[in-house]
Order: structure tokens, then sequence, then C-alpha cells
């Protein structure tokens, strides 16, 4: 691990991958010496379950909509059943009706078309993980709510 800076940040900062294809998964292996943040990829969305809880106290997911066995939307709908509301980024190479449709069902809030706007998608994986790391208003203990 590389030494620390002036500022201490008790927060890990962890980028899940879900994609299919190993070139996008080895782009985004290298993405945690851009934004500082440890980065784990997974082949599939059952592979990422199987992993167990995160270990992340401040976490982004990437995830591919289609994907072999559970689709994108499945993993997310999954993740929200079990109680967990780290945010999603959807990325695609498929932009037809049904596509969209699901997204939009599923209230994504980001959905980024391949061929990939890397610079794009970097910024709003720093927002989100930003936004993580900022004690949550109403919640002085920064815990979960009851």
């Amino acid at each position: 691990m590389a030494g620390s800076s002036g500022a201490t940040m008790a927060v890990e900062r962890t980028v899940y991958v879900v994609d299919d294809d190993p070139s996008i998964r080895k782009a985004f292996g290298r993405l945690g010496h851009i934004i500082r943040c440890g980065v784990e990829t997974f082949e599939s969305a059952e592979a990422f379950l199987e992993r167990g809880e995160p270990s992340a106290d401040c976490s982004v997911l990437v995830v591919d909509y289609r994907l072999p066995g559970m689709n994108g939307a499945q993993l997310y709908g999954r993740l929200r059943e079990m109680g967990d509301e780290t945010p999603v980024l959807f990325i695609t190479a498929h932009d037809d009706a049904n596509t969209r449709a699901t997204l939009e069902a599923i209230h994504a809030e980001r959905v980024f078309r391949k061929p990939l706007d890397f610079e794009g998608l970097v910024r709003a994986i720093e927002d989100l993980l930003a936004d993580r790391e900022r004690p949550r208003e109403g919640r002085p203990d920064g815990g979960a709510g009851g």
C-alpha cells in the first residue's frame, strides 16, 4: 500500500467492475492508479455476488447491462433486495428500446454507452465516491438509519 499523505482517510475507496469483456476489465484495472482507489473486476454478476459482503466503506459498482447469465439490471435488483445501496453506473453497447426501457424502469441514474467516454465515466465515479465519503445529513453517527 502507498504511504498516506497529509489528510487521513479512514474510508476505503473501491470500484467494482462487472463486465464479461476482458479488455474492459483490463482497462478498469488501471483505473485505481488514476483516481487512487481499489479496483476489483468480475466477469459475471454471479461472480460478483459470490464475493460476499463488500469490504469497502465507500464503493461504486460499474456493471455492463448485458452479461451472460444474470444481466446488469437483474444484479441491480438483487443488490437492492439485499439492502445494498452501492451506487451503480451502467455501461452498455446496446442502445435499443428494450435496454433503455429496462434501465429506465429500474431508475438507473447513469448509463454510459460503449465505446466508453472514459473521462466522463471517471468523473462520474469520482463524484459518487466523494458523495459516499460525506457524512449523511440526519445521521450524525454516519450509521444506517432504523
